[in-house]
């Protein structure tokens, strides 16, 4: 893609992102986006067929840049590699922060959270890098991936009031209490 290409891109979502933080998405227009984005409807539908197309779209690039967190973590057997990638992934929600409550406080989909929890499924379940053993318990997994959905919906929306480094280490601690 080219730089014009991600400008304008840029600009459409952070229209978006703004009227979302006034009204709800089905009360968006995509007239409104291009008038705050200082473009036409045209080049709207040049990059995205409806308003919903762009919100799947930034809800896909936010759980991609978490699942390539995953990518480069290495085994999270591993107590040094789960904290790193605990931390990197609090560090992206932190750097994202509003664009994560916007998207899964949008109203669009009720279960705004759930394509990130199959995402934390499939990594933790499924493509760890290391062999099933006898002692890994897939509810456990099951079990803690909501829990600390929860807890950062929580962190998130509701203002638990913790730091991102205590939401990490809190995160840790409680794997540290299931086998994988």
């Amino acid at each position: 893609m080219d730089r014009r290409s991600e400008k304008t891109q840029k600009a459409i979502r952070n229209a978006f992102l703004t009227l979302l933080e006034e009204k709800n998405i089905s009360k968006i227009t995509i007239a409104e986006i291009s008038e705050l984005a200082d473009l036409g409807r045209g080049t709207f539908y040049l990059h995205y067929k409806d308003i919903y197309d762009l919100y799947e779209q930034i809800e896909n690039s936010l759980y991609s840049e978490i699942e390539e967190l995953f990518d480069q973590a290495g085994s999270i057997s591993k107590p040094s590699n789960l904290m790193a990638l605990i931390s990197e992934i609090t560090e992206h929600i932190v750097n994202n922060r509003t664009t994560f409550l916007l998207i899964t406080g949008a109203g669009y989909n009720s279960k705004n959270l759930h394509k990130l929890k199959k995402l934390f499924y499939k990594k933790l379940l499924f493509e760890d890098k290391k062999p099933y053993t006898p002692g890994y318990n897939a509810i456990n997994c099951i079990f803690a991936i909501s829990g600390i959905i929860g807890i950062t919906e929580e962190w998130l929306f509701n203002g638990l009031k913790i730091t991102k480094k205590q939401l990490a280490e809190s995160i840790y601690n409680i794997l540290q209490n299931y086998k994988f």
